[in-house]
């Protein structure tokens, strides 16, 4: 049985922005369909999946990006723009439902396809590098993870040291070397990350609380719990109110309270919270995601360090129902 866990968020931040700039760079194409009904109907699939993605209802998004990738394909071919951005949709909703394994080759592919059609430098591809190192660092893969997401990096600092891409790019390598272990790198890019998103996206847009919540997670991770708690407080107030309280990152910052409460020793309040993040994430999630499943834990090692050792039992032990 592992310790509690606080979950960050740089998976979520590098897809809410994916998202739109991929069917930006589509339709920036479409006007060389041939067939407008069928660009229509694709567009309305991607959309569809996009929108799903945002609300978190991933199994729907899933069968509107399938749908959307068998059109593209049929109609467009392999390497078209539109099948790329189909492939990297479906891919993300793959990755956002713990399912590694179906996601990774869709990420490759279109990633290189990206590589050949577009070139190294143009923003799908920047994204596209981004999402796979994303996917590597969330199976330990750190040596794989870490080369990529320099690279992307690298190409979105041409952008500017302050465009909303370039602060995706140090959040996500702060995360990376915070996980390494390597602190020192980390906790300036952290800031820096989080700076820069207030002072350009505001302090409610979404980008800018997963750059708070990861500075947050990391006070956690050293012990310095009175600098965390404000940050964590702000992400999940500002979360329940422009996300909605059963969204999945908003029952990630639920999470993350919890852990700090329990930490702090605030019991009372720690078994609330995490009670409340398990019950939405079954119901959100489904019971085999690995939100789920870090939640069942987190219950677990409570109810365990408590000395309350038949409900420890019965959470840490009970197989998630199919």
């Amino acid at each position: 049985m592992f310790p509690p866990l606080l979950q960050t968020q740089a998976g979520l931040w590098r897809g809410a922005f994916v998202a739109a700039l991929l069917l930006t760079v589509a339709w920036s194409v479409g006007a060389r369909a041939q067939n407008e009904d069928t660009l229509q109907r694709w567009q309305s699939l991607n959309a569809q999946a996009k929108e799903a993605y945002q609300a978190g209802d991933y199994a729907n998004g899933v069968t509107s990006a399938e749908a959307a990738l068998k059109l593209a394909k049929g109609i467009y071919g392999d390497r078209d723009p539109f099948t790329l951005t189909s492939l990297n949709q479906l891919a993300l909703l793959f990755d956002s439902q713990g399912r590694y394994n179906d996601a990774e080759p869709l990420y490759l592919e279109a990633l290189r396809g990206w590589r050949e059609v577009l070139g190294p430098r143009h923003l799908s591809t920047l994204a596209g590098i981004n999402n796979l190192a994303a996917l590597y660092k969330a199976q330990g893969r750190y040596d794989d993870a870490e080369p990529l997401y320099l690279e992307a990096l690298q190409g979105w600092r041409e952008l500017g040291p302050r465009h909303p891409n370039t602060l995706i790019g140090i959040n996500n390598l702060a995360v990376l070397y915070d996980v390494q272990g390597r602190y020192s790198e980390a906790e300036p890019l952290y800031r820096e990350a989080m700076q820069g998103s207030r002072d350009v996206l505001g302090s409610r847009h979404p980008d800018t609380l997963t750059s708070i919540n990861s500075l947050a997670a990391f006070y956690v991770y050293q012990g310095r719990y009175g600098e965390a708690d404000p940050l964590l407080r702000e992400v999940l107030l500002a979360r329940q109110e422009v996300l909605g309280p059963r969204h999945p990152d908003t029952l990630t910052a639920l999470n993350d309270m919890a852990v700090l409460y329990d930490l702090q020793r605030r019991y009372g309040q720690a078994e609330r919270l995490y009670r409340e993040a398990l019950q939405s994430r079954r119901a959100v999630l489904g019971p085999r995601h690995p939100g789920t499943l870090m939640s069942l834990n987190n219950m677990a090692v409570f109810y365990d360090q408590r000395g309350r050792h038949d409900e420890a039992e019965t959470r840490g032990a009970r197989c998630p129902s199919s």
